[in-house]
């Protein structure tokens, strides 16, 4: 297991990667005495290890995802208080098993008790799609967006379930109006003046959508909408093996153009699980030792 650390001045980022020749890889953010995700369980020795000696006031999920959310149980063992969205909380407190193959890169989660994110020093913004339960958190002083999966795939041709491309746009658009002076991911660094990207990522999503209902109503079925889109259901960087065939069917091309075939939700619903409370809630925070950035 690799850990890599990129001090970014305004906030650290701290890259997992558990089988580095495969290129994969997932971020913690360490910014104001919090911490913005957790790594999976697998990572959770390295993660407790370089916050040994610094100051923790608490640990902030993005969503329930367990290369996001594996690591939280080391750190609520500690007595720190983890904060999350309303489905991040319904989702942890208890999580089921996620698939082996996918255990085998990050872990099981551990069942949590996740508190509103009221209080904190990043502010908490719905950024529904990838997850249901997915939040940002935005820092006002530095201009930064801790944006976790929101542009995990440029071009996104397959999803996993729950994915909802409808709810990304309304995101993206959300974030637009937010204009952020970056974006820092889980998966892709860094993003500086992310307008540009973020724009190209909507214009895509938007463009998509015409298309798929173009072809749904030329009397093509999901199967064939795929072939049409995409030349087929997409397959593993350097393999022959298809993501639906490695996943047993979890992630697939059918299932991101089944999505865009779903009508929008109502807001009210779309944004249930990553609802924002609005009462201040201060003196939450438990504290370690150390200095913070």
């Amino acid at each position: 297991m690799d850990l890599v650390v990129n001090d970014h001045r305004d906030g650290i980022e701290l890259v997992f990667s558990r089988f580095p020749a495969a290129r994969d890889q997932v971020a913690a953010w360490y910014v104001r005495g919090v911490l913005v995700d957790a790594g999976g369980a697998h990572t959770a020795r390295a993660l407790e290890a370089w916050l040994e000696g610094r100051r923790l006031d608490a640990l902030l999920l993005g969503h329930h995802h367990e290369d996001h959310s594996g690591g939280a149980g080391a750190i609520a063992r500690h007595g720190l208080p983890v904060f999350g969205s309303r489905g991040t909380a319904a989702r942890m407190r208890r999580p089921g098993r996620v698939p082996e193959y996918r255990a085998r890169l990050w872990g099981q989660r551990t069942p949590l008790r996740v508190r509103p994110p009221v209080g904190l020093p990043l502010e908490p913004v719905a950024l529904p799609g990838h997850s249901p339960d997915q939040i940002g958190y935005f820092d006002r002083e530095s201009g930064w967006l801790y944006s976790g999966d929101l542009v995990l795939r440029r071009h996104q041709q397959i999803a996993m379930p729950d994915e909802d491309p409808w709810a990304m746009i309304d995101s993206i658009r959300r974030v637009l109006k937010l204009a952020p002076v970056a974006l820092a991911t889980s998966h892709r660094g860094l993003l500086a003046e992310p307008g540009t990207l973020l724009r190209e990522q909507l214009d895509y999503l938007e463009h998509l959508a015409v298309e798929i209902a173009q072809l749904r109503r030329s009397g093509l079925n999901v199967d064939a909408i795929v072939r049409a889109l995409f030349g087929g259901e997409q397959r593993l960087p350097g393999m022959r093996m298809t993501w639906r065939e490695a996943s047993g069917g979890e992630f697939s091309s059918r299932r991101w153009v089944s999505a865009f075939l779903k009508p929008p939700a109502p807001a009210t619903k779309a944004q249930k699980d990553s609802n924002l409370p609005v009462p201040e809630v201060s003196g939450l925070f438990l504290r370690r030792g150390g200095d913070a950035r």
